[in-house]
């Protein structure tokens, strides 16, 4: 009988590790359950994060809806508001001046019944009045809910009379021309000397040859409208440095240069309101071109005999220069100090003889 040999290197059991003695069948179970419940963990996890990603994704999604149809609601709610709803059924005109009637006002606005509230310009409708119609200074428009609008046209005066070729400009305190080819000044309102027009459209700023000089004009009345003085007749501002204006025809107050206009007026004005007391009629011209101070006589009347020919003269020139000293003048010291010798030596001697009123 054969003997069968092993190969050495064969191993028992064909390579299987022996079966661990006591409990092995367990052990392996405990192993096959472990990496059951790992699996099991891992796919929960999976599937719990994707239902949560579903989740954010459908909210984003909602969102976005969301926010679409507040936006075609929005469209629409404007397409009906500017095509629909929302129209203007009246304008209305606050018109406190014969010269220009409602209905003219309305047409040169270009407002109109039908008229959307929230599309119209009301800034190009009041420009439009104020070009067209140049004696409304100011058109303040606004919305009056819930279907009207409302102009409220603000006046200008004339204030100055500028010469352009042979006859007149009138504007106004902005320099606005109101008035062209007028052929002599109204009562009221101040003529210009020492400047001319050069472009005068109705409705629009005034031009002048020299812009400097429609700057010191426009200086020269807002001090004088500041100041409170009234009937101004009169505005020579030929020399910038020697401005000059007069009052009812009778009061020339010498102001000297234009960049101290402002508060020479004010001084001015006290000045006159203190002389004309008692004695509203009297004729005065005025000098304040120093500083602080104003040296005042009166103007003589042509009705009275005139003086002698060598006393004229001598005070002509005396007048030409502004050289005024104590014994002819009165010297008014910051508007409180009177010099009582000057008062009673110079420009106040009731006795003094009148003549005609300086041309300047």
């Amino acid at each position: 009988m054969e003997k069968q040999t092993r190969n050495p290197q064969q191993k028992p059991n064909g390579g299987k590790k022996p079966a661990p003695k006591g409990g092995g069948t367990s052990g392996a179970r405990k192993n096959a359950g472990s990496r059951s419940g790992s699996v099991s963990g891992s796919r929960g996890e999976r599937v719990r994060i994707s239902a949560e990603m579903r989740r954010k994704k459908k909210k984003r999604r909602d969102a976005f809806i969301i926010t679409v149809m507040i936006l075609m609601l929005g469209a629409v709610a404007v397409a009906l508001s500017t095509t629909v709803f929302f129209k203007a059924s009246d304008v209305i005109v606050n018109n406190q001046m014969e010269m220009y009637s409602e209905e003219l006002i309305i047409d040169a606005s270009g407002l109109k019944a039908g008229d959307n509230m929230f599309t119209a310009n009301l800034e190009k409708a009041a420009a439009a009045i104020e070009k067209q119609l140049p004696y409304i200074r100011k058109a303040n428009i606004r919305r009056k809910w819930p279907d009207a609008f409302f102009i409220d046209a603000e006046y200008a005066e004339t204030v100055l009379a500028v010469p352009k070729g042979g006859a007149y400009v009138y504007i106004d305190i902005d320099g606005k021309v109101l008035e062209i080819d007028v052929a002599a000044p109204e009562e009221g309102t101040a003529t210009v000397l020492g400047a001319a027009a050069q472009n005068a459209i109705p409705g629009t700023p005034v031009t002048f040859t020299d812009e400097k000089a429609l700057d010191n004009l426009l200086s020269v009345v807002k001090a004088v409208c500041d100041s409170g003085i009234r009937n101004v007749t009169c505005i020579d501002i030929a020399n910038p440095t020697d401005v000059r204006i007069e009052i009812e025809g009778r009061i020339e107050v010498k102001l000297g240069s234009v960049s101290t206009v402002a508060e020479k007026i004010e001084f001015g004005k006290a000045v006159i309101d203190k002389n004309l007391s008692g004695n509203p009629e009297k004729q005065l011209v005025i000098d304040l071109t120093a500083q602080a101070k104003a040296f005042v006589r009166e103007k003589e009347d042509p009705t009275q005999p005139t003086t002698p020919p060598e006393e004229e003269d001598d005070y002509e020139d005396r007048d030409d220069e502004n050289d005024w000293n104590e014994d002819e003048d009165e010297d008014w010291d910051d508007g409180d100090n009177w010099d009582d010798e000057d008062e009673n030596d110079g420009g106040y001697d009731e006795n003094e003889e009148e003549s005609d009123e300086e041309d300047w």
